[in-house]
């Protein structure tokens, strides 16, 4: 299951739109297929060609104040992509609100601060060619977005910008008695 999931992805980003949604009942399994075998398979060396660089960030929309609050404070974290901190918005309640009013510069955002990460792996691993690096975003327990329109939609148009920017990949677990409510809101 972990190989085909990551071959899914994989194929999805070959195409231009890196993004995975993994359906199960509540309780089979999706974050675990997801955390403890996906991303690890992914990130490790030589599991996607051309990627040299990986960073993870992991987040569920329920653990902040609205779900773009709770992915910025996610994708500011040290495991993350704390090289945000670094760019012209150095607070994840900065980059939440660009999120939401303007998904298109906080994704900008983020690829900055990808490029600024890889520029310090480039340097200290004395790499003689350029880096490519990718984060990857975990969204666990996708259905945490739906409590409301404006969450729903401000997330859906946050997470088609970041995949936009062609180094962000999305993984998303949602329980499928829920995706059909899902699909009746996009």
């Amino acid at each position: 299951a972990v190989e085909r999931a990551r071959e899914r992805l994989t194929d999805a980003a070959r195409r231009g739109t890196p993004f995975l949604l993994v359906l199960g009942t509540s309780g089979s399994g999706k974050s675990s297929l997801a955390r403890a075998g996906l991303l690890p398979r992914l990130m490790q060396p030589g599991a996607v060609p051309g990627v040299d660089l990986w960073r993870c960030c992991v987040v569920r929309p329920g653990e902040g104040d609205t779900p773009l609050h709770a992915m910025a404070r996610a994708l500011y974290a040290a495991d993350a992509l704390p090289e945000l901190a670094l760019g012209d918005n150095p607070a994840p309640t900065e980059l939440a609100t660009l999120l939401a009013a303007a998904p298109e510069s906080g994704a900008r955002a983020v690829r900055l601060a990808l490029g600024r990460a890889t520029v310090a792996v480039a340097a200290k691993e004395s790499f003689d060619r350029p880096v490519e690096a990718r984060l990857l975003l975990m969204v666990d327990q996708f259905e945490e977005t739906l409590t409301t329109p404006d969450a729903r939609d401000g997330v859906a148009r946050a997470l088609t910008a970041l995949i936009g920017t062609g180094v962000v990949w999305v993984v998303a677990t949602l329980r499928s008695d829920l995706y059909g409510p899902f699909q009746a809101s996009a």
